[in-house]
């Protein structure tokens, strides 16, 4: 529930206009997910890692995570597609996991928005633990 908690705030503290856009253009998932990826740093989600891949037909961005139990393993999407609450924690195995499937790294991730994101939500006062 930390990295719930951590995630939501992140998204929350993002500098949006409320239309999901940034600096005039549309903020996309990969973005997002990659910087709530970047300023990680709890336990839970200590072996997490960044899944490009798609959720139904939709390019998609999450994050996943193995847990101990060998058939628990939790997806945590900070911009689901379609769906509220905006940040979402889902446990494999449930039917609305069935959706999101892996698939190759994304070559067209804006690093440029990435940064500008870190740097708001370091004047924040949420700190990255590693690059994004």
């Amino acid at each position: 529930m930390r990295a719930f908690r951590l995630a939501s705030d992140g998204v929350e503290a993002l500098p949006c206009n409320g239309r999901g856009e940034f600096e005039g253009e549309l903020l996309r998932c990969h973005e997002v997910a990659r910087t709530v990826f970047a300023f990680f740093s709890v336990p839970e989600f200590a072996d997490a890692v960044l899944v490009d891949g798609k959720f139904g037909p939709m390019p998609h961005t999450w994050i996943y995570a193995p847990t101990s139990y060998d058939t628990v393993r939790i997806t945590l999407d900070p911009y689901a597609v379609g769906r509220l609450p905006q940040v979402q924690l889902v446990e494999i195995g449930w039917d609305l996991s069935r959706g999101y499937k892996y698939g190759p790294v994304r070559r067209d991730t804006r690093l440029d928005v990435i940064a500008k994101l870190l740097a708001s939500l370091a004047e924040k006062g949420l700190v990255p633990h590693a690059p994004p």
